[in-house]
């Protein structure tokens, strides 16, 4: 069977049970069998005199069900029970009645009901099903089927018993047979969910549907959705729920398969942000998969703020020109806090700004914006503006403030607020008058002006200004800075409007006929409203004087020179409050030491000048407080002292004549032009030669020129020789050339001065001479001369060289000296020397500025000075190869031409021999042991530093040796004597020679071998190493016999070793060897029988002994190397 699959299985039993009935005694009784008393039965033996004798019981009752849906059994679905009836007797059983009890849960299906072999007695009651009156058969079987259809709603693991009973005439007790079944209600609910409005806002109504949906196969009963709501939400309504502590439960009921029902959950979100909301589903039935049981959604709650702005002024109504205060308020009445708001505040052009609080984030123009971060639930924020009216504005000013944010606004007709302000006016008009200029003369220009101002704070409007003009003035010129005027005797000017804080002016001009005082008067007037009229009217007196003529003068430059433009500048005065001046006349008497050159008058309208020695100017009328300034330029031709003096005069009396007349003294100084030229010669110059420069000075005049002074520095790169008897030399390279006079036109005698060119000086040198003297120059440009020369080189440069070793043994360094001199008058530049090494040489070093290309030393960027000398060196290592002469070529070239070029090469000879420091060492093995080969390692070294050519080593072996081979090809023996022709060896090499030969067997002691080098071509600079003789100790070959021992006891052998090294020993003819460490006293070396023995020494013992054996205990032998 598989899981969760129900059968029915019936199992019959037989039991074979013997009773004893002797055991039943006393029992007060027996169970019955299930059959009646059978009369025609006999008790067995034994058996108790009142046991009833029943029959056998042959009807047997099963009942099986078969679940004709799905497996396992669901709810709803046909279960079909089937009652067998079995006559196991001998005889048929009558009156058989079958009672079957419908189980609860369940439901009878009409119809199918069947009775095998049929019935026609059975019946199906209220709940039962009822077959009586059948009879069965011995061996027969009787079976009844029916279904019944398992109710839609049952719980999960309900079980479904059926019991079936039957009864029989026969059977005193009915039997029985009860089949159980087990409900299995599963049902796939699942959950979906979605919440609407998505974004929603903070307060506002959000919608869940939650839909539940029973996939089946069962009918979910007692269906429950659960949905805890967040923390952030107010439930509002869930029909057909309950909501309690934030948890909605919702009783379904019952879902058939396949159906769904949907339940809406309304709530209130009570803060943004990302909501998200659970809801589970369950119900009676199983449920095979919970993973569609849970459903979440998640809605943006997006914020909400109603922002209110109010807006008060203060004052109302406000004046014109004056200051009025708004006070703005902002709340934010939530539900959420506010995101980026801004307040903004365009003020109309009528008011200008005068403080805000708080400071504004930004302002343009007139509008006014606060930008706040956020405002929190609840809170205020209160804003002032102080403005001023403009003084024009009339009847009202409307303002109107408004609030925004980034969050959403539900009532946007509370987010912006407009006051309206009732304005009135009032403007203070104040009226002066001056005069200018007060006192003044009859007949000039007198100057009124009067100025109104509005002290405000509105602007006035129709302004209107009233003059009175005296009766003892005339001509009037009115001229209003703003509107227009009327002419007299009452002038009358509309000025139109003047601006709070503003003004306007009017100038009267007018002539006064007669002296004495006269007084105007003037008022203003305007449209506005005025606070203050005691400031309305002003009057003004002025004095009318006679006329008052005056001249001064002045001259420029003071002093001047003789030649140079003198400017007279005479300015002649009216005095202010006085008459005017008719028919003024100026008369100046030029000195005679002048010449005129210009005559002018300023103001040119104010009249004219004639003459040339006399200058006389008519300046017509000049009116009170003018002036007229006469400008005459001349120029004085001789030094010394000029005066002039000039006189002005009117046709009116003039109450101050000492002022009339004017003087003016002007000191004229000389002036002398001079002008120097300067020559030089030769032009080119060779350096270090001689140059000599001339010069020569003209005075232009006009002036005679005295105290003259030529001062010539000389350049950095010349010497002074020698100079004209005027002239000497100074410090700083400087010469000095003095002239007591020099007439004007005329020229000083020509002055002379020699110089040495520095032998390294440039190729151009300038020399610049300058002349003064005490006289004003008036052209300073030909004070000063120079001249540039060209200088030209001439060099004669020669080489030397010399070794450092003469002759050089081959190896060694070897140092070339270069000397390079300059005999020629100039230094010599761009010296290179040039050595090309010879072969059998390489370049080891060389003096700073040398350098080494391809075995080619080149030292370049040298100077040499005229008459000097420079030195450098070359260090070079001679090839240990290198045998004969080397000869090494220098030339030196200069960027100065060189006239002669035979001393410009020099070559350097240097023989070359070969010394060669040859040594020879041996090594030999020692001791070694007679008989043994011995061999001589020789090495032979080269030292140098030369090559050696022909190297030949003689060695002579000891007589107690026999020659047997060597390792160099070159050697050959004979009679003892090794002889090794090696050849050349180069410096620093080696050879190595090894020769073996054999020590005789009879010989014992030292042995001396000796071997010597030789070279030919060379000489060796350290013979004391040219030889080598080694010793070496041969050891005695020696023999030990043991006597042989008769006892048939082993013998033990020992050896004691006191040679303080080791020892090696073996036994002849056993096999035994034994090697004894340095300085062991007792080594066992093995138990030998009785016999002769050999003991053979391979290593050398010195004295070779032995021991006495000893006759009792163990016999041994000892053996002793020493």
């Amino acid at each position: 069977m598989n899981y969760h699959q129900i059968g029915k299985l019936m199992v019959i039993v037989t039991v074979v049970l013997t009773v004893l009935w002797a055991s039943l005694a006393g029992l007060a009784e027996l169970a019955q069998a299930a059959a009646m008393p059978d009369p025609a039965l006999t008790a067995p033996a034994g058996a108790p005199s009142n046991l009833p004798l029943l029959a056998s019981g042959p009807l047997t009752v099963t009942k099986s069900s078969v679940n004709e849906g799905d497996t396992p059994l669901r709810p709803g679905e046909r279960i079909t029970y089937t009652i067998t009836i079995f006559n196991n007797g001998d005889q048929a059983t009558t009156n058989v009645t079958i009672f079957d009890t419908l189980p609860a849960n369940t439901t009878f299906v009409p119809g199918s009901i069947d009775v095998l072999p049929p019935s026609p007695d059975w019946s199906v009651g209220t709940g039962s099903i009822l077959v009586q009156g059948i009879t069965v058969t011995d061996q027969a079987l009787v079976t009844v089927t029916y279904a019944v259809t398992v109710n839609p709603v049952v719980a999960n693991g309900t079980e479904i018993i059926n019991t079936a009973s039957v009864t029989s005439t026969e059977l005193a007790d009915p039997t029985s047979a009860t089949v159980t079944d087990i409900v299995v209600a599963e049902a796939d609910l699942s959950l979906s969910k979605s919440g609407s409005p998505n974004p929603v806002l903070v307060g506002d109504s959000l919608t869940y549907s939650l839909t539940i949906t029973n996939a089946g196969p069962s009918v979910a009963a007692n269906v429950v959705v659960t949905d805890t709501l967040p923390s952030t939400v107010s439930f509002g309504a869930a029909p057909g729920c309950n909501e309690s502590g934030g948890v909605v439960t919702c009783a379904v009921g019952t879902l058939n398969s396949g159906a769904s029902e949907t339940v809406t959950l309304v709530v209130t979100p009570t803060l943004a942000g990302i909501l998200t909301n659970l809801a589970t589903v369950s119900s009676a039935a199983n449920d095979p998969d919970n993973n569609n049981n849970d459903a979440s959604t998640t809605t943006t709650v997006n914020p909400k703020a109603d922002l209110v702005i109010s807006k008060i002024d203060e004052p109302e109504p406000v004046i014109a020109g004056e200051t009025i205060t708004y006070t703005l308020t902002v709340t934010n009445n939530g539900p959420s806090p506010a995101a980026d708001v801004v307040i903004s505040d365009t003020l109309p052009l009528s008011l200008s700004l005068q403080s805000v609080s708080p400071a504004t984030s930004t302002q343009n123009g007139q509008q006014l914006t606060w930008n706040l971060s956020n405002m929190s639930v609840g809170e205020t924020q209160t804003f002032t503006i102080v403005a001023n009216v403009g003084g024009d504005v009339r009847n009202s000013i409307q303002n109107t403030a408004v609030v925004s944010s980034s969050t959403f606004d539900p009532a946007a007709g509370n987010n912006s607020d407009t006051e309206t302000t009732s304005v009135n006016t009032s403007a203070n008009l104040t009226v002066t008058k001056s005069d200018s200029p007060d006192p003044i003369g009859t007949g000039n220009p007198l100057i009124y002006i009067v100025q109104i101002n509005n002290n405000g704070p509105s602007d006035a409007l129709l302004v209107t200004l009233t003059d009175n003009l005296p009766a003892t003035v005339s001509a009037p010129l009115v001229i209003p800075s703003q509107g227009s005027c009327s002419l007299p005797p009452v002038i009358t000017c509309n000025m139109g409007k003047i601006a709070s804080g503003s003004g306007a002016n009017v100038t009267l001009l007018v002539t006064p006929n007669s002296p004495g005082i006269i007084t105007n008067t003037v008022s203003v007037a305007s449209s506005e409203f005025d606070p203050d009229t005691s400031n309305n009217t002003d009057a003004e007196a002025t004095t009318v004087n006679p006329a008052n003529l005056s001249v001064t003068k002045t001259d420029s430059p003071d002093p001047v020179q003789v030649g140079q433009p003198l400017t007279y500048t005479l300015t002649v005065a009216s005095a202010p409050g006085l008459f005017k001046a008719d028919n003024v006349t100026l008369v100046d008497i030029l000195p005679a030491n002048v010449a005129l050159k210009s005559v002018s008058i300023n103001p040119p309208e104010q009249g004219s000048c004639s003459g040339t020695s006399t200058i006389t100017c008519d300046l017509n009328e000049m009116f009170s407080g003018t002036n007229a300034t006469v400008s005459i330029v001349v120029t004085p031709t001789v030094a010394g002292l000029v005066t002039n003096t000039a006189t002005v005069t009117s046709d009116m009396p003039d109450p101050n004549p000492a002022n009339n007349t004017a003087t003016s003294t002007t000191t004229v100084n000389p002036v002398a032009d001079l002008m120097i030229a300067k020559s030089d010669f030769p032009d080119p110059v060779t350096a270090g030669t001689s140059l000599t420069y001339t010069l020569t000075i003209t005075n232009n005049g006009p002036s005679e020129a005295t105290d003259v002074v030529i001062t010539d520095t000389l350049p950095a790169s010349v010497t002074f020789d020698s100079s004209s008897g005027f002239c000497s030399s100074q410090p700083n390279n400087q010469v000095r050339c003095t002239y007591a006079n020099i007439a004007s036109g005329s020229a000083g005698a020509p002055a002379t001065i020699t110089v040495t060119v520095n032998p390294a000086a440039p190729n151009l040198i300038t020399n610049t001479a300058s002349v003064t003297s005490n006289e004003f120059d008036p052209n300073a440009n030909n004070n000063a001369a120079t001249i540039t020369t060209t200088v030209n080189r001439l060099v004669n440069l020669s080489i030397t060289k010399t070794g450092s070793a003469n002759p050089i043994a081959a190896g060694n360094s070897l140092t070339y000296t270069l000397t390079v001199a300059n005999s020629g008058p100039s230094q010599a530049s761009g010296v290179i020397i040039t050595d090309t090494l010879p072969a059998g040489v390489t370049f080891a070093a060389a003096s700073s500025g040398c350098s080494n290309v391809s075995n080619q030393v080149i030292c370049s960027n040298l100077s040499v000075a005229s008459g000097g000398a420079i030195t450098a060196s070359i260090r070079v290592i001679v090839a240990p190869s290198t045998l004969g002469t080397l000869a090494n070529v220098a030339t030196v070239t200069s960027t100065e031409p060189d006239p002669n070029t035979a001393n410009n090469t020099v070559t350097a000879t240097t023989t070359v021999t070969r010394v060669t420091d040859l040594s020879i060492s041996q090594s030999t093995p020692n001791p070694v042991t007679a008989g043994d080969n011995i061999t001589f390692n020789l090495t032979v070294i080269n030292n140098g530093p030369s090559d050696a050519g022909n190297v030949t080593v003689i060695n002579t072996l000891p007589a107690e040796v026999a020659f047997q081979s060597v390792s160099h090809a070159g050697c050959n023996h004979s009679g003892g004597i090794v002889t090794c022709s090696l050849g050349g060896m180069v410096s620093g090499s080696t050879v190595p020679i090894a020769i073996v030969a054999n020590a005789n067997s009879s010989s014992a002691g030292n042995i001396i071998n000796t071997a010597a080098v030789t070279v030919s071509g060379s000489n060796d600079p350290v013979p004391e190493n040219n030889s080598t003789a080694a010793p070496a100790f041969v050891g005695e070959l020696a023999k030990v016999f043991l006597p042989l021992l008769l006892k048939p006891t082993p013998t033990d052998l020992f050896i004691e070793n006191d040679t303080g090294g080791g020892v090696n020993f073996s036994v002849v003819g056993t096999g035994v060897s034994c090697s004894v460490p340095a300085g062991n006293q007792n080594f066992f070396c093995g138990s030998f029988p009785p016999g002769t023995y050999t003991v053979q020494v391979n290593s050398i013992c010195g004295n070779l002994s032995t021991s006495k054996y000893y006759e009792s205990g163990p016999q041994s032998t000892r053996v002793f190397c020493n």
